[in-house]
């Protein structure tokens, strides 16, 4: 059985509306399951046929992104980062109406802040507010970019004193973040997905940051009772132990 009826076949058994690329709809079944390697590798050999493709070009992205995120040798997990951030680049640029495209540039201008330093960080935060409303204003019900956002308050919230100081050196109006708005994107993010394991974590977190410990402890609960889908959701299962 080739591949596209296998994909016809599966989804008959699951009552599941097949897109128009029966190809991207295993590709992303694949990225649901945590399978980051092989949907990768699939996409590049579209990618090798059709390089102007904005749905192959930002979940090229996608998959190296999530790649990146499961390295564990820092100086190799910086280079796929950066070869990552080539195809995000590309599909912004290829339709800036694109809402994936806009989560995934926005996703990787913050990672690379974070590989850069403290001033590249604070530099790159305003694109990566600027990109990730956007990219809610497009597609509204994507999880992920809520996510984003609930990370981009909690981190510019989470600032030490020297990172302040460097922030107003940048900015003469620093970019301002706050752990009541973390919440709000990370509850917005649980209420469309649920079962997201990183969305309880980083609430818990915030919460812990807000000396709601309560609270904080029910959200690491929920972390260590939902089934992992990938080496980072068990990492933070790990983390949700220790706290509790």
């Amino acid at each position: 059985m080739n591949l596209i009826n296998f994909i016809f076949t599966f989804s008959f058994f699951l009552s599941i509306t097949i897109p128009a690329n029966p190809t991207l709809y295993y590709i992303d079944s694949l990225y649901e399951s945590g399978d980051y390697k092989n949907s990768a590798k699939i996409l590049n050999e579209l990618y090798n046929e059709d390089k102007n493709n904005i749905d192959i070009v930002y979940r090229l992205a996608r998959s190296i992104f999530l790649i990146a995120e499961e390295e564990t040798n820092l100086n190799r997990q910086s280079d796929i980062y950066y070869k990552g951030f080539n195809y995000a680049k590309k599909a912004l640029s290829m339709n800036n109406n694109n809402g994936y495209a806009n989560f995934w540039y926005a996703a990787y201008i913050g990672k690379i802040g974070l590989l850069e330093g403290t001033e590249q960080k604070i530099l790159n935060s305003y694109e990566v507010k600027q990109y990730g409303m956007r990219a809610i204003d497009l597609v509204p019900d994507y999880e992920h970019s809520y996510h984003l956002m609930g990370r981009w308050h909690y981190e510019l919230a989470d600032l030490t004193w020297f990172e302040r100081s460097i922030a107003s050196l940048v900015y003469t109006t620093p970019p301002e973040g706050s752990y009541e708005k973390a919440v709000e994107f990370f509850r917005k993010a649980i209420e469309i997905n649920y079962n997201d394991i990183r969305h309880h974590f980083w609430l818990a977190n915030t919460y812990r940051a807000q000396g709601k410990n309560s609270l904080a402890k029910k959200q690491f609960g929920i972390v260590i009772s939902l089934k992992p889908k990938n080496k980072k959701d068990r990492d933070m299962q790990n983390e949700s132990k220790k706290y509790l």
